[in-house]
């Protein structure tokens, strides 16, 4: 999948690039820093003996991997966070994207570059997406809300439980 898309913002530029095999641990880093903040919004987020959190995402890394895409996020060519995307290509019945996973070091939000991440998303990928948030993330549904309604004006949001947690469902089209 070749996402490169590059935008200048006041200060930062903003790349979102693909994430190679040999950049899993760095992945991995960052995940752990994603567990961390999203921990006070779920009931259920353990760290393993050694510290960590749990590593869910490392289907992103196999080479036969047709749907999730492994992206970083770059500011002036400094990893500043990441994204995992995913294309159906029509192997789903329902949607054609899912936008998985975003992160975003807690120093580069509220400037724009989330934002300027998910633009570059939605105008290279047209069609249908679906999105979970938890229900107790309010930055994330403001952000994600505001970014979907500006888009879209084909939303369906439903709630949902998994493992005692609560979520809202987003479907929309872009």
């Amino acid at each position: 999948m070749q996402i490169k898309s590059q935008i200048c913002l006041n200060k930062y530029d903003v790349t979102i690039v693909d994430a190679k095999p040999e950049q899993e641990e760095i992945y991995r880093n960052l995940v752990n820093l994603q567990f961390h903040d999203l921990s006070e919004f779920r009931d259920s987020f353990d760290i393993l003996e050694d510290g960590r959190f749990e590593w869910t995402f490392s289907d992103c890394f196999k080479p036969n991997n047709e749907h999730h895409h492994p992206l970083l996020i770059l500011c002036k060519d400094r990893i500043v966070g990441f994204l995992i995307f995913s294309v159906f290509n029509g192997k789903h019945p329902e949607v054609d994207f899912q936008l998985v996973e975003m992160f975003v070091l807690k120093m580069y939000r509220k400037k724009g570059v989330g934002k300027q991440v998910i633009e570059i998303i939605f105008d290279n990928y047209k069609g249908k997406y679906h999105l979970d948030v938890s229900e107790k993330n309010i930055p994330a549904i403001k952000f994600w809300e505001k970014l979907i309604e500006k888009h879209s004006n084909q939303i369906f949001k439903k709630p949902f439980k998994d493992e005692g947690n609560k979520y809202i469902n987003y479907i929309f089209v872009i």
